[in-house]
């Protein structure tokens, strides 16, 4: 799942997704709307020529649910529906999301593709970093583009420990040292054959945390963590028989298990499937598609089958779109019949303004993988059913200037068995936080501001607000400042930002976690030694050391607070 996310997973502060988005002072910020997205190592758009500069990711706007799931019927895909060209680009799906500044990426130059050491178009990265609280962070990639296949090889590894109040061995509650260890490896591959397109991608997880004193009232607690492993494979096929026709399709799986270290506590697996078919038609300005999707999730008997079948059209009017989506969904043992629905219209009315409206009634598909990468420290759920919900949302970017764009975005739901926490209750012998699901309706609210200063710098502003039943993991209210420059034609760089988070307290039985008012203050640097090595330098909240109460991912487990890395980075 998934802190964004990436679980992008799951480090925050420790790289990972959850702790990513900022849950402080007892109350994790596992869906923040509107906050400034800063990479450690950004650069803002730079016309002067530099040796494989770093690059730094689009920072826009978004509205995001609880867990990473698939929402059926979403935004008809880009093979089905594709949007016309516009002059001010729409806020993408991972636009305002709190994102802790990570390690740079050194990349490959698109422009000199062909001529890196490796061979044409073939690129090898690498990363390591080091930093307090145990940090160790590595990664190596491998990857082609250009003629030919393309593919992608990643291996990640992260480790971080010891960041609790204090050892184990005490007899009172207290949150004691606690790990966290993440081993990612993704690879994806794509080819022409035959005039079709092919492709396949995979991923293998694993992620385990301490407990950190969560785990019961007696002694057998210290020592436990949590394991979680995600394996995960997808194959896809595009053809296209005319230039009017596109058929798609694709089949895959997944497997999930969490197994509870020191307990005697067994395993829990899930397994699930699907298969997915499509075919679109472009008539002119009309486009017809047509799909069905089919997935089942086992845990325990029964197994669980969804069934989809859906049609969408979409006419493009000058430099509008209008379109609109129905489906008929079945569910097994439910033994329910929804039809899930969705108009929008989207378009560049003018020249500076990009906008977007959609409202219609959708269902998301929740699993234990996407809980358990969202919140980490919860039991799981005695049953899990699909969340059912009306919602409207509408979101626009206005550019003010060429350097100055205003976004903004609002989003309402509501429905039946929305996901929250049991009022912060922990589960008596294993210290894990419950869940629920209940009837529940929110609003959501984003305002960013983009200022391109100039060529070489760059400074964001956002606000987040969430209203009327604001899940106990979602912070009510978020502020953002950020600020990025590069000097010397981007070998020097240095990033900071400012995160203000104003926390619901989440008490719990044993806990009782007050809110820390200092703003979570992070800044990072960068220098090209030359067109194949960087040296990268962060320090993340610097200020939490002068607080007298830790951070909190999800009380009573905490996160690293302060941190301090040093890291080197290799492109050939």
């Amino acid at each position: 799942m998934g802190r964004a996310g990436a679980r992008n997973g799951r480090s925050g502060m420790m790289n990972r997704k959850v702790a990513a988005t900022r849950r402080v002072a007892g109350y994790p910020l596992a869906t923040v709307l509107a906050a400034l997205t800063v990479a450690a190592h950004g650069q803002a758009s730079d016309p002067q020529p530099s040796a494989r500069p770093l690059e730094v990711p689009a920072v826009t706007l978004s509205i995001e649910d609880v867990a990473e799931v698939q929402v059926e019927p979403g935004l008809p895909p880009e093979t089905e529906l594709t949007k016309p060209d516009l002059a001010v680009p729409l806020p993408e799906a991972d636009e305002l999301r709190v994102v802790t500044p990570g390690l740079p990426e050194v990349l490959t130059d698109s422009g000199e593709v062909g001529t890196g050491l490796l061979g044409p178009g073939l690129a090898l990265q690498a990363a390591v970093a080091t930093g307090n609280n145990g940090l160790l962070r590595s990664s190596i990639a491998l990857q082609h583009a250009g003629d030919g296949p393309d593919f992608h090889l990643g291996v990640d590894h992260q480790l971080l420990e010891g960041f609790g109040q204090q050892a184990p061995g005490r007899q009172e509650y207290q949150p004691y040292q606690a790990y966290h260890r993440t081993d990612d490896l993704q690879g994806a591959y794509s080819s022409d054959i035959g005039g079709a397109e092919l492709g396949v991608a995979g991923r293998y997880r694993r992620v385990e945390n301490g407990l950190q004193g969560g785990q019961g009232r007696s002694d057998a607690r210290h020592g436990h963590g949590l394991s979680d492993q995600l394996v995960d494979g997808n194959l896809m096929l595009l053809a296209r028989p005319s230039d009017a026709v596109t058929v798609s399709g694709s089949i895959g799986g997944r497997g999930a298990s969490r197994a509870f270290r020191g307990s005697d506590k067994p395993a829990v697996t899930e397994w699930q499937g699907r298969a997915a078919a499509g075919v679109t038609a472009q008539l002119r300005q009309l486009e017809i598609g047509a799909a069905a999707d089919y997935e089942f999730r086992y845990v325990r008997d029964p197994t669980a089958h969804r069934l989809l079948g859906r049609l969408a059209l979409a006419y493009d009017l000058a430099a509008v779109r209008f379109g609109a989506r129905a489906g008929v969904r079945y569910a097994y043992p439910d033994d329910e019949l929804r039809i899930p629905f969705e108009a929008f219209v989207d378009g560049s009315p003018s020249d500076l303004v990009t906008l977007r409206v959609a409202a219609g009634r959708e269902i998301i598909g929740r699993d234990l993988a996407g809980l358990y990468e969202t919140f980490t420290f919860i039991e799981e759920p005695p049953e899990l059913r699909d969340t059912r919900q009306w919602f409207g949302d509408a979101s626009v970017r206005a550019a003010v200037s060429e350097d100055l764009h205003l976004v903004a975005s609002v989003r309402g739901e509501y429905g039946a068995d929305q996901v929250d926490l049991d009022d912060g209750n922990v589960d008596e012998l294993s210290g894990l936080h419950q869940v629920v699901q209940k009837e529940a309706g929110k609003l959501k609210t984003g305002l960013g501001l983009r200022w391109n200063i100039n060529p070489t710098a760059a400074f964001n502003f956002d606000w987040s607000g969430a209203f009327f039943d604001v899940p106990l993991y979602q912070a009510p209210h978020v502020l953002s400042l950020g600020m990025r420059a590069t000097w010397d034609g981007g070998r020097f760089g240095v990033e900071n930002n400012v995160d203000w988070v104003f926390p619901s307290k989440l008490d719990t039985d044993w806990h009782k976690a007050r809110d820390v008012g200092l703003p979570i203050i992070s800044a990072s640097g960068f220098y090209n030694v030359s067109d194949h090595f960087a040296i990268t330098a962060g320090l993340t909240d610097l200020l939490q050391p002068l607080s007298d109460q830790p951070r909190y991912e999800l009380a009573p487990y905490q996160e690293p607070g302060f941190q301090a890395s040093l890291g080197v980075e290799v492109n050939l």
